[in-house]
Parts: structure tokens; sequence; C-alpha cells
């Protein structure tokens, strides 16, 4: 258990993306058999209004960086799955102290149409994205995901997101890649003034 790194999120691109990896029990689920850890932490969450729990996972281990580097390697050892309800990697981003985002960020998927989450026009949630884990893909895999982020004097940086996981622990892996390597409608959403993303669809 030394070393785990007890944050609810841990970088891809330095703050301003980051991934954490997050299991959902019934309220009932007695949690007892987990570090003590992760409730001082503030890595186990229950929801008010809604019958269910949420354990936030501590990274075992980060390995690179999308910021200065090409790829970004996050390790987890999740809780056990038994009676839990589902599992979602949410991915959340830097918030200015005035509440804007510092970097522009929108995210696509192979069978979509349109970008997604973040600055994409069609999103609740300027902070966070939360995608299903691993979803319902044909191959039981999680479908990668793209983003598109605005970084400064570098212009558009690519990252292609994908995860996988074995009976002991799960990897979320990111790299970047050339603008050429994108999804089509990612290429071709852009930063509008209101900071939202224009979107040219694809045919």
């Amino acid at each position: 258990m030394e070393g785990k790194i007890w944050s609810k999120f841990h970088p891809l691109f330095g703050p301003d993306l980051k991934v954490g990896f997050e299991t959902t029990f019934p309220a009932v689920t007695v949690l007892d058999l987990l570090d003590p850890r992760y409730e001082k932490n503030g890595l186990i969450h229950y929801q008010p209004k809604k019958p269910i729990v949420r354990v936030c996972e501590p990274a075992t281990k980060i390995v690179g960086s999308c910021v200065d580097g090409q790829i970004a390697q996050v390790f987890f050892e999740p809780a056990p799955q038994k009676e839990s309800l589902y599992r979602r990697l949410v991915f959340a981003r830097k918030i200015r102290d005035d509440g804007k985002p510092r970097l522009w960020i929108v995210a696509a998927r192979h069978g979509e149409i349109a970008t997604f989450g973040f600055d994409s026009w069609n999103s609740n949630d300027q902070r966070y994205l939360a995608l299903a884990y691993p979803g319902e893909s044909v191959d039981g895999q999680f479908t990668p995901v793209y983003f598109k982020i605005q970084n400064g004097k570098e212009g558009f940086v690519y990252l292609e997101v994908w995860a996988l996981d074995d009976e002991v622990q799960a990897l979320v892996i990111a790299r970047r890649i050339e603008e050429s390597a994108a999804l089509e409608h990612l290429r071709s959403a852009t930063p509008d003034e209101g900071g939202e993303a224009k979107i040219v669809y694809s045919v």
C-alpha cells in the first residue's frame, strides 16, 4: 500500500487535464475493508440525494507527462468490484480563481458525430467529464477518447486516451498525437469568442 498517491485526480496534461478512477456501490455496501486512508483523504463520497457511494482510487504510480513529454501513464489498483454498480473514468481540468477554465478543451470519440465535454456546445459541466468504464463497446474494451487542448503559444495539442485492466490493476494511458491522426470533427472544433466550440459536422 505504500507509495500510493492519495488524490482523487491524477495528471495527464499537468493540472489542466487529470483523470480519476471511480467505483460506485449501493449506499448500504460495507466498505470496512478499505484502507482508512480512503476516508481520511476524502476519496469516499456518499450522495445525499442518491442511494449510492462513490469510491475514488488513489494512483499507485504515475509515469511521464503529456505536458513536456509524449506519453503519460497512471496506474490504479481499484477497490474490489464485487457488489459494485458501475465504474467510471472521470476527467477534470483546472479552473481559475475567476471560475473560468484555464485552457479550452473538447473531446471526441469514434462513432460520435460531434465533440462533447468541457467547452463543447453540448456540455453541461465545464469542470468534469465522466465516461463509463469500460463502457458498452462490442469488444468490452474502453473506447479511446480524444482531446483537443488550446495550449497558449504551442497552439492546439491533441491527446489520445485509452485504458485497460486485469484482475489486479487498471492503467490509463494518454499520448500526444499529430493533428492529422485526430478525428475530423475534433480537428474542426475551434473556440469562438465566447469560449465554446464551433462544430463542423462530418458527413
